[in-house]
């Protein structure tokens, strides 16, 4: 747009993101403590092995500017253990305000009847979630010979807004509180020196 001689980028930016509706918001991210998510089955008090996994990274992008994420990870997986349902998950994510990121619980992947790949976390009541960020586990277990070989497990941070899910999809590697041949550490993108330039 413009006036005179002068370009009015900031005044055009600003309504061409209003019209998309995609721009980052200037809000604070939503205190996610009073979402209660049901039905996520609680770790047992005498499980055993219980492993853990914690994570903390700077998320860019995210619809309330970018946020410093931090994720605590346990799990325990029975020895009868065949498939997402049976394993028993719990996360705690807040960002560095403290605002806390509820878990909405462990995602599946099955197929359509068209052959393509979908993700799925428990069903949600979307009408009672509230605007936010929520954190969901992928879980990423090997089996091998009918037993887990090996759990490399992923938060998904995910948004939601006006009651439904974005396509915002960011994915937190997680690294084992203690290295073992089931919980081996992930192998970590390298983060740039310098300023990547786009091609």
């Amino acid at each position: 747009m413009v006036q005179g001689n002068r370009i009015l980028w900031p005044a055009a930016f600003m309504a061409l993101c209003a019209l998309a509706g995609g721009c980052s918001s200037n809000q604070r991210l939503p205190d996610g403590k009073m979402v209660v998510i049901e039905n996520l089955p609680d770790i047992p008090p005498d499980a055993s092995p219980v492993f853990a996994w914690t994570t903390r990274k700077i998320v860019p992008h995210t619809y309330w500017r970018a946020q410093e994420i931090s994720v605590q990870v346990r799990a325990h997986l029975p020895q009868d253990y065949k498939e997402v349902k049976d394993g028993f998950w719990e996360a705690k994510a807040h960002n560095a305000e403290g605002k806390v990121i509820p878990f909405i619980g462990v995602m599946r992947k099955r197929q359509t009847e068209s052959g393509r790949d979908v993700y799925e976390v428990p069903k949600l009541e979307m009408q009672r979630m509230t605007d936010g960020l929520y954190v969901a586990i992928d879980p990423n277990v090997t089996l091998a010979d009918g037993k887990v070989a090996s759990i490399l497990p992923v938060a998904v941070l995910l948004e939601i807004r006006k009651h439904m899910l974005q396509p915002f999809r960011y994915r937190l590697p997680l690294i084992p509180q203690q290295d073992s041949p089931l919980t081996p550490r992930p192998v970590l993108p390298v983060e740039p020196e310098g300023t990547v330039v786009p091609f």
